[in-house]
């Protein structure tokens, strides 16, 4: 038997195949051994890698709430260097919002950082972040061909808790072009879900803007006309 650790008491009563060191060995059977153990001990059995993968999917059972979410670029370089990049940030957003039970009520694609307005809860937050920023990272530095860190520091969440803070909010993240110099007006910035919003562009499938207007009034209506009054308040 080329490798009798599986069935002896103690690893070192043995002595290791050709070409390998008892302790090179002894470690690989330790590690080994840990893993079994641990999977044994939660009910996995031996052959489990695809039962493992699919538990990190399941959906957080906390209290879904709205958070404003922030990231840009390493050292504030450019994450999107051409509109393709825009596109392909987008369709990672859209996985998020399916694997991830997300509402995606608000987005605006800058140069070097990104906002999302996003309902969901928690832990399915920081999962599908996770996801689609890292998946974009490698899809961008494939795409580029360039390695390292295309974002900075973990994202940012700020939670939004009323009715004000989320006007301010999507005030805010609409406004970022302009206050950026890029464009005169939201509705000329093309990256953004501003002119879905206010009913001027059809709505991609991943954002919400059902949900976004049933929370700022009482019909569709009213809440576009809400929306176009509060981002043109100067």
């Amino acid at each position: 038997d080329r490798h009798p650790v599986h069935r002896q008491e103690s690893p070192l009563e043995w002595a290791p195949p050709v070409g390998m060191s008892r302790m090179t060995t002894f470690c690989t059977w330790r590690r080994t051994s840990r893993r079994q153990s641990r999977r044994r001990a939660v009910g996995y059995p031996e052959q489990a890698t695809e039962r493992i993968t699919m538990a990190r999917d399941r959906r957080s059972t906390k209290a879904r709430s709205i958070h404003h979410v922030t990231t840009r670029g390493n050292n504030r370089q450019e994450i999107f260097l051409d509109d393709l990049d825009r596109v392909i940030f987008l369709e990672w957003i859209a996985r998020a919002v399916d694997r991830w039970d997300w509402g995606l009520l608000a987005y605006c694609l800058m140069d070097n950082h990104i906002h999302l307005v996003v309902e969901a809860a928690p832990g399915d937050l920081s999962s599908g972040c996770r996801d689609a920023l890292g998946s974009y990272a490698r899809r961008f530095n494939q795409r580029h061909e360039t390695s390292g860190h295309l974002f900075g520091s973990r994202f940012n969440s700020v939670e939004v808790i009323d009715d004000l803070q989320l006007t301010a909010v999507l005030r805010y993240v609409a406004l970022n072009p302009v206050t950026a110099g890029r464009v005169a007006s939201p509705a000329d910035w093309p990256w953004s879900s501003h002119r879905a919003a206010v009913g001027d562009h059809p709505a991609p499938l991943f954002l919400d803007v059902a949900r976004l207007w049933s929370l700022l009034g009482r019909d569709a209506e009213v809440a576009r006309l809400h929306l176009r009054a509060v981002i043109a308040v100067q």
